[in-house]
């Protein structure tokens, strides 16, 4: 076998039940429609992004913005699929303008340097875990992997708040790096959605 030839084997197929382990590949991503593993990516970043900001002592006001581009294109999104639905509020529109209304509101108010974070995020994590229990209850006490990756998300709300609340906002950047890396290896969420 030449040199070269090993460059140009094809990939070893697939076997059927293994899970595909994407590439970190941005576009192969977006275009796999691969939310779960660009929500994990865009954690790490934020993560380690923000780690950097506290850490040596940087100002560049990140988080804020960031979370008014991600709540404005959420509810940007939402619009678009209740608009493509003939203005009829389907379930997934309506969630995502809702969570992107919340979110660039939270980000405004980040703006404003107020110390309502931690108070906001387990008003938060309270209202998710209480509506994954109803959600719970209704489906006859069978705990799906959206109700459980829904108390997973309250849980992480939860410690972000009692860090915040605790003034220990140093060390979260490690819970979304955490996080980031459960949701790109697939240990939260489903694999291609």
């Amino acid at each position: 076998m030449a040199t070269n030839d090993k460059n140009k084997r094809a990939p070893a197929p697939r076997k059927a039940g293994e899970p595909r382990v994407p590439g970190i590949n941005l576009r192969e991503l977006i275009e796999d429609r691969n939310w779960t593993a660009l929500a994990g990516l865009g954690l790490l970043a934020v993560g380690v992004l923000y780690a950097i900001d506290r850490w040596l002592g940087l100002d560049f006001n990140l988080w804020t913005l960031l979370l008014i581009v991600l709540g404005g294109w959420l509810f940007l999104d939402g619009w678009r699929q209740y608009e493509a639905a003939g203005r009829v509020w389907v379930e997934r529109a309506r969630n995502r303008v809702t969570a992107g209304g919340a979110i660039a509101v939270l980000g405004v108010l980040g703006l404003f340097d107020l110390n309502t974070w931690a108070w906001l995020l387990l008003i938060l994590a309270g209202w998710l875990a209480y509506d994954t229990w109803r959600r719970y209850e209704a489906n006859n006490r069978v705990l799906t992997q959206t109700a459980r990756n829904r108390l997973m998300a309250a849980a992480a709300l939860v410690v972000l708040g009692l860090l915040g609340s605790l003034n220990w906002w140093s060390m979260w950047p490690l819970l979304l790096i955490a996080l980031g890396v459960a949701l790109l290896s697939g240990v939260i969420g489903g694999r291609g959605r």
